[in-house]
């Protein structure tokens, strides 16, 4: 520090270390300093030194010890003032986040339901302040705060004090106090001031907030001011339309040149914007800043709360079951009633204050939504309740059809606050009520009230949501967080996993340890295809030290099951649900594992039905248990409950791509025509993914390429993952006529991913690729680089697909080419890199997978079949579902050829078993090899005298080769003469 700041830290030496200089305006130079005593930052603001000079120490300690008592949440409190030297200064709290100056000049206009929330905390502080007499004299958008979202005041007592010195000092100095932009008419003319002209400063910022500009600009201060004083206030909604007529009315109020023709207090200005206009205006001496209305306006009052109870009631019993009683009492729906306060009178604006301050916490908590505060106060001061009477409070929540209610203390104790909270149960008369209790010092008390309203929150989701979601509310310090998390959980149960992952990414940004959000954003990562799947599940361990033992187990569970190591993760949820049978969690989970894993280790998808029905008995609106139902139905040809599905979820999550994916799959599973154009309209106005979701359920679980040809038909567009859909359901119908074609166009844009997927068609045993195409292939293959892959790459890289691994793909088809082309002594040197290289720890049994896999092909190749088939008998699929996305890893070919060899040298059984596999699974990349499966399917059925068995088999192979190249129409005779003749047998 050099000059001035050098002197001031001299001066301070031993109060405050001046860290930095932050900010510097007319009247103050602001910097980040130290408070030495109690080992915190501040802001420490020190005033110029001509003003100083012209207010003196002893006005100045004065005026603004005057204001250091000012205590309210929307107030950014006084800690330190006093004269060092040369110096006058005042020491704040250093307030995170920014000012809504630096909000207005990144983004120019706010959110309408922003901007009024922001002016209704404001108008909150001011009124606060207005009735013990102070008046903030400079409230622009430099002196709001913006601290966790919510607004707080800045720099109320520097104005009072410099308005003392009077005109003729400040004039000396060439400083006045407002800023002209926000400053009232009677302010720039030096007139006297009262709240109203706060509230004229107040309704410039809101002004600007929703135009994106003050009501009045010009080049010069003298040039704004001559325009208000002479000029009309421009209609906000030349430069909005979005603004409501009742805004901008109390604008034009507030704005008003007289200050008699403005809203007295700063209570009537809200209700002025907020719609209130029943409400007649105070008199100006009975202006005071409490949220009550006057006697006369009862009847008024009388109805607007008989229509908000009507509203309430009816949302209550039009919900959909899940948070309403027979009385139609919603569950969801709370009533926070005003608070008493105990001890220092300065805390007394807390009692109908934590109505807005808990409301606001609450509200939007996953289900749960709050009876709006304005209703709930004006409905306890008109018909005088008695808040102390819990009975009461009870009677406010009926009124208002609220299931539940708060009710709370707040005791001022030795400088110390605590706050206590009850949850009541509007129905549960015999039930002791929750209790939540937060202590602090006053300066703490948005933290006190964060805790608070986390304690009450973990406890008002007992009920009505999983344990997991109530545990989570308990284990983050962070009310924000814990929001976030709520938000996520209602996105994942309305199928909204987009919109759910990055909820819950803020919750983890915001705590970094909140394991259980780790764990979800894992959950809903594994339906997005994003990229950090696995590192979120590891997170979640990493910080699972605070959650119970049963709790830690789920999370354990799942780490397995994203490393790969799927036989140890389905241990662990049986394990598991051994000691706790209606574990939902596992239940869904094991679901997964099953599901998804089954198929590759030859065993039957139908074990996956248990879990999933299951969880849907405990919680019929788990969404993931439902919509994997809806697959398994269609699969197992379910079609009465496949339809009830997609009704269901086409009712409870309207909003989701899975619920047009299940939609789609009963509409082909049907052959209902109708809903199939619907779905096709449907798809019209919806992102791409829904057409891929769509596209490819109906092509595996419904079984219909043709089906899935005409949606991805009807989709348009040319996002590179529709794309990749295209050759797939063309080689599986037969058409490869139409797959070299497009293999031709989209070589000619040189995009290196389509040469890794052309490697993987032409080496799969589905397509009968020449010589020519295999050597065309590896050529392409040689050239490209693993850089190159990466960038071009259709899906977001699962975080363990990277670069070297890619390099490790690209190796493995490099043999795999070479193999099928007989080269075999060109590409042992290949193998014997992939065997040494490194493995990968997040792909499980991959790189061992893909050796065994290459050596398994020269041994077929060879004729060596028993000996390929013990080394097929190796290969482990112990793979974790994310990165199935690429073709080595979700071994489609390896399952294919020890399909094969199984129905060839070994066990027939088995052979079937996989086959099947490659019909029911998930795996995009299986579809390829339907048309091979169910060949083999119907001769091993055919050959084990299971007649309609083999028909079925044969049937599902005609119907996919419907429409097939003239090359593979003998196949297709063939395969029909076969059926026909089953079908003329006796009892067939």
């Amino acid at each position: 520090m050099t000059g001035l700041s050098d002197r001031l830290g001299e001066a301070l030496a031993g109060r405050y270390t001046i860290e930095r200089e932050v900010g510097a305006g007319g009247m103050a130079t602001v910097y980040l300093a130290t408070d030495v005593k109690h080992q915190r930052q501040v802001a420490l603001k020190v005033l110029r030194p001509e003003l100083a000079a012209a207010l003196g120490h002893d006005r100045f300690l004065r005026e603004i010890e005057t204001t250091a008592n000012l205590r309210h949440p929307h107030i950014l409190p006084l800690y330190d003032s006093g004269e060092a030297g040369e110096f006058l200064f005042y020491v704040m709290p250093y307030a995170e986040g920014e000012s809504l100056r630096e909000r207005l000049d990144r983004e120019k206009q706010l959110p309408v339901d922003e901007a009024l929330r922001i002016a209704r905390e404001v108008a909150g502080a001011l009124g606060y302040a207005h009735e013990r007499g102070v008046i903030h004299r400079d409230i622009k958008p430099e002196n709001i705060l913006l601290e966790r979202g919510h607004a707080v005041v800045a720099d109320f007592g520097i104005a009072r004090a410099l308005d003392s010195a009077g005109a003729d000092k400040l004039t000396q100095t060439g400083m006045a106090i407002g800023t002209p932009d926000y400053m009232s008419p009677e302010q720039s003319a030096a007139e006297p001031l009262d709240a109203r002209s706060d509230l004229y400063s107040l309704a410039s910022v809101l002004y600007e907030m929703l135009a994106g500009e003050p009501p009045y600009s010009g080049s010069t201060a003298q040039a704004v001011v001559a325009k208000r004083l002479v000029e009309p206030v421009p209609r906000v909604t030349t430069l909005r339309e979005s603004v409501s007529p009742v805004v901008e009315e109390a604008l034009l109020r507030a704005l008003a040149k007289t200050p008699a023709d403005r809203f007295t207090t700063a209570e009537e200005f809200v209700r002025g914007f907020e719609g209130d206009s029943a409400v007649a205006p105070a008199r100006p001496s009975e202006a005071r800043f409490r949220w009550r209305w006057p006697r006369a306006v009862t009847g008024a009052l009388a109805a607007g709360v008989a229509l908000v109870a009507l509203w309430a009631g009816y949302r209550a019993v039009t919900s959909d079951g899940t948070g309403s009683s027979s009385t139609g009492y919603s569950g969801d729906v709370i009533a926070v009633v005003p608070f008493t306060v105990r001890g220092s009178p300065d805390l007394d604006y807390l009692g109908e204050g934590m109505v807005d301050l808990m409301s606001a916490k609450l509200d939007g908590a996953g289900s749960l939504s709050v009876v709006s505060p304005r209703v709930v106060i004006s409905l306890v001061n008109a018909e005088g309740v008695d808040v102390a009477d819990p009975a009461a409070g009870r009677q406010v929540a009926e009124r208002l059809r609220a299931g539940r209610y708060v009710t709370g203390d707040v005791l001022e104790l030795g400088g110390r606050i605590q706050l206590t909270a009850y949850l009541h149960d509007t129905q549960g008369a015999e039930a002791a009520p929750q209790r939540a209790m937060v202590e602090g010092r006053a300066d703490e008390l948005f933290d006190a009230i964060d805790g608070l309203a986390a304690e009450l929150l973990a406890g008002s989701l007992e009920g009505g949501a999983g344990r997991l979601q109530t545990l989570a509310t308990a284990t983050t310090a962070s009310l924000p967080a814990a929001k976030d998390f709520l938000e996520g959980e209602r996105l994942l149960r309305g199928g909204q996993y987009r919109d759910a992952a990055a909820a819950y990414d803020r919750a983890v940004k915001l705590d970094t340890a909140f394991a259980l959000a780790h764990y979800r954003k894992s959950v809903a990562a594994d339906w997005t295809d994003a990229y950090d799947v696995r590192t979120s599940a590891d997170r979640a361990m990493q910080y699972a030290d605070r959650l119970p033992p049963r709790d830690r187990s789920i999370l354990a569970a799942l780490q397995l099951r994203r490393r790969g190591e799927n036989t140890e993760a389905e241990q662990a949820y049986r394990a598991l649900l051994h000691q706790h049978p209606d574990e939902v969690e596992a239940l869904v989970q094991l679901g997964e594992v099953l599901f998804h894993d089954n198929p590759r280790r030859g065993r039957s998808l139908t074990e996956a039905i248990d879990p999933f029905q299951r969880a849907t008995e405990l919680e019929p609106w788990n969404l993931v248990a439902q919509i994997h139902l809806a697959r398994l139905q269609a699969l197992t040809g379910r079609v009465d409950e496949l339809t009830r599905t997609a009704t269901f979820l086409a009712e409870v999550a309207a909003e989701s791509e899975r619920s047009l994916e299940v939609e789609a799959i009963a509409a082909y599973g049907s052959g209902d025509t109708l809903r199939q154009r619907q779905v096709r309209e449907a798809l019209g106005d919806k992102p791409w993914y829904y057409s891929w979701y769509a596209s490819h359920g109906v092509a595996r679980f419904a079984r219909d390429p043709h089906g899935a040809a005409d949606l991805l038909a009807a989709s348009g567009g040319d996002e590179p993952l529709l794309a990749m859909l295209t050759p797939n359901l063309q080689v599986v119908r037969g058409r490869y006529r139409e797959f070299q074609a497009f293999m031709a166009d989209v070589r000619d844009r040189g995009n290196p991913s389509w040469d890794i997927y052309e490697a993987f068609v032409l080496t799969s045993g589905t397509y009968p690729a020449t010589e020519r195409e295999l050597e065309a292939v590896l050529g392409h293959l040689e050239r490209a680089t693993p850089g190159a892959l990466m960038s071009t790459a259709w899906l977001p890289p699962y975080e363990d697909l990277t670069s070297r691994f890619i390099a490790f793909e690209l190796d493995y088809y490099r043999a795999l080419l070479l193999i099928q082309l007989g080269r075999v002594a060109e590409a042992r040197p290949l193998i014997d890199a992939l065997a040494a290289a490194d493995s990968f720890p997040g792909l499980g049994s991959t790189q061992a997978d893909a050796v065994n896999g290459l050596e398994t092909e020269i041994l077929y190749r060879a004729g060596n079949k028993e000996e390929a088939l013990a080394r097929a008998r190796l290969i482990e699929y112990e793979v974790p579902h994310g990165a199935t996305v690429r073709p080595l890893p979700d071994g489609s070919r390896s399952r294919f050829l020890r399909s094969e060899l199984e129905f060839e040298v070994g066990d027939a059984a088995v052979a079937e078993n996989y086959f099947v596999g490659l019909d029911d699974s998930w795996s995009f990349w299986d579809t390829y090899y339907r048309p091979q499966a169910y060949r083999r399917l119907g001769e091993i059925a055919e050959r084990e005298g299971r007649i309609d068995d083999a028909i079925l088999w044969y049937t599902r192979l005609i119907n996919t080769w419907r429409d097939c190249d003239p090359e593979l129409v003998p196949q297709l005779r063939e395969i029909e003469g076969r059926r026909d003749a089953l079908l003329a047998r006796p009892g067939a």
